[in-house]
């Protein structure tokens, strides 16, 4: 079984990602919402502190998944270029050896 690997391939993916962070991150700072307890009226403004719950919860989630896609991006480049070494110093013990 023989394998393919593109290194310029993977960096490639990476860069896309990496965009796609940034765009995650931008919806982050969009959630972010202050909410007055009148936006409700006086019956019901206790959801304000409901609402203001919830929307951080959402904001949290949405910077966790923005770090996690930045894990990614490091992760794809390291994978890269820990690839290409390996396969240098493979092609390099094969040339040694004579074949």
């Amino acid at each position: 079984m023989q394998y393919e690997v593109s290194p310029t391939g993977i960096r490639e993916h990476a860069v896309s990602l990496a965009g796609i962070q940034g765009d995650i991150r931008s919806c982050s700072t969009a959630a972010e919402t202050t909410v007055d307890a009148s936006a409700f009226g006086v019956i019901n403004g206790f959801l304000a502190a409901t609402v203001g719950l919830f929307g951080s919860a959402i904001n949290s989630g949405i910077s966790g998944a923005a770090e996690d896609m930045g894990e990614t991006v490091s992760i794809l480049r390291t994978q890269a270029n820990n690839h290409e070494a390996t396969d240098s110093s493979a092609t390099s013990r094969v040339n040694g050896a004579g074949r």
